[in-house]
């Protein structure tokens, strides 16, 4: 098995001191690096609600902002952002109406396996977004669209191209991200594709 790329490799010791000190410029850094994933985990976590992922995002960062706490690794600091969103999303079953916040919570509780799903989801997104600044734009154009959730029949409307165009820039795009990627990361990918697809 090949071994998986260290998504980190572009994040040291010295950024992430900066991080600790609160650097405006290091901690804008961070936020985008991190934003697709966690942009697709707040997504999946309020679906049924009127809250946006965006709104989400801003708030964590902004907790983290005020709140001075130190990070060891950037593992610790991606594992507290992705529980700071979870814990968001409890907080506000809590104070949904009374006769709907013991089911709701009990429900949420029993849906720990779907949330961590979400997050390999989400971080496999983050990869296969990284890797779309490779591809030839129009087939980044086709796959970005693919992951936000539209159809081949919209992207086509949207894009004023035929569908066989859709389909064959996906494979085009698929054929290069196939040599890019391992191999479990590349089978990972295509099941993410078909899931966000089919929903």
């Amino acid at each position: 098995m090949q071994k998986p790329t260290n998504r980190f490799s572009d994040l040291n010791q010295n950024l992430l001191d900066k991080f600790n000190r609160r650097d405006e410029n290091a901690f804008c850094f961070i936020y985008e690096y991190f934003y697709n994933e966690l942009y697709y985990f707040a997504s999946k976590l309020f679906s049924d609600t009127t809250i946006l992922p965006y709104d989400v995002l801003q708030d964590i960062f902004l907790k983290v902002l005020e709140n001075k706490k130190q990070f060891e690794s950037f593992d610790l600091l991606k594992s507290y952002l992705y529980l700071s969103i979870r814990n968001r999303r409890k907080n506000e079953l809590k104070h949904s109406a009374a006769i709907q916040r013991y089911s709701a919570i009990q429900n949420f509780d029993e849906k720990e396996e779907n949330i961590l799903s979400h997050i390999f989801e989400s971080e496999t997104l983050a990869i296969l977004y990284n890797q779309l600044k490779s591809l030839p734009p129009e087939c980044a154009k086709v796959i970005r669209l693919s992951l936000e959730g539209h159809k081949s029949p919209e992207i086509a409307q949207m894009l004023s191209i035929s569908i066989n165009t859709v389909y064959a820039q996906k494979q085009k795009a698929l054929t290069i991200l196939r040599n890019k990627l391992s191999k479990d990361m590349f089978v990972i990918l295509l099941f993410v594709l078909s899931h966000i697809s089919s929903n």
